[in-house]
């Protein structure tokens, strides 16, 4: 034990519970909870709870269960350890959050929530606060990504219908795409693969409608945008020769630009307003 950390005997109505970060439930109507009323009245708190000391009396860190089993057993007094009292609130959140994560089931989204709210108060990055709670640096980035999920894919894991696995997975998605996802896991179920061969083929699909458009910013606010071509400078350059051989017969012809353009329609299309903002931009598309 740490030699600035004592263990007594104290009066249990000097303890007070403080803040539950980890939402961690009593689960005071439960079997498990009179089977530790009715060991407790018999054989008395054999493991000690975790308190620190505050004002005239003592705030718990750990072992509400007990504490709570106790009073209803009528014990006066329960064995405790005493830590020395944090500097801080974020330090006692802190300390609270390391003692339970090893001593009771933590729920993975409430975990990634109160990590979350620590990062937020302690205004540090993940890798800092992964260093400040002795936590493996990715394990935290997982958890803390479960708390940026929405409150339907919370539910879910928490109600144990949807694998932390195929969650953290489901937060790369788009919010679309993350409600299809949702309906599935309501309906049938979904698994971490199926989400990552959506993913893999969305990206695939995404990588394909980007692939041979070029965009060439020309002086002051003009923009030439072709797309359908392939990745070399020859095909740009022949693309671009094609769209100088239609605009110059057009020109020959005394045609402005608005009527090349419209006569031209299987060839060449403008760009909306909401596309083109303020700036003035002649789109090429070459034929495919």
């Amino acid at each position: 034990m740490n030699s600035s950390v004592s263990q007594n005997s104290i009066p249990i109505n000097r303890i007070r519970t403080g803040p539950n970060p980890l939402r961690l439930h009593l689960g005071e109507d439960t079997q498990e909870m009179q089977d530790l009323i009715t060991s407790i009245r018999e054989f008395g708190v054999l493991e000690p709870v975790g308190v620190c000391a505050s004002g005239d009396g003592y705030l718990l860190i750990f072992g509400n269960r007990r504490l709570h089993a106790a009073k209803q057993a009528g014990i006066a007094h329960v064995p405790a350890v005493i830590h020395p009292s944090p500097a801080s609130e974020a330090d006692f959140l802190a300390l609270q959050i390391q003692e339970n994560e090893h001593r009771v089931n933590v729920e993975p989204v409430a975990f990634g929530e109160a990590l979350k709210t620590m990062q937020g108060r302690l205004g540090c990055t993940q890798a800092e606060l992964a260093r400040r709670m002795k936590m493996n640096p990715v394990r935290m980035s997982r958890l803390i990504s479960l708390a940026s999920l929405p409150d339907p894919v919370k539910a879910l894991v928490a109600e144990e219908r949807l694998p932390v696995s195929t969650a953290l997975e489901l937060a790369q998605l788009d919010v679309a795409e993350q409600a299809s996802f949702i309906l599935r896991a309501l309906k049938d179920g979904v698994t971490r693969d199926e989400v990552v061969a959506h993913r893999r083929a969305s990206r695939s699909q995404q990588s394909r409608n980007s692939a041979g458009r070029v965009s060439v910013q020309l002086d002051g606010n003009r923009r030439l945008i072709l797309t359908g071509v392939g990745r070399t400078i020859k095909e740009a350059r022949s693309a671009i020769r094609e769209a100088l051989g239609v605009f110059r017969k057009a020109e020959q012809a005394g045609q402005s630009l608005e009527t090349c353009i419209r006569s031209q329609a299987d060839r060449f299309r403008p760009e909306s307003g909401a596309e083109a903002g303020s700036k003035s931009r002649v789109p090429v598309q070459q034929e495919k």
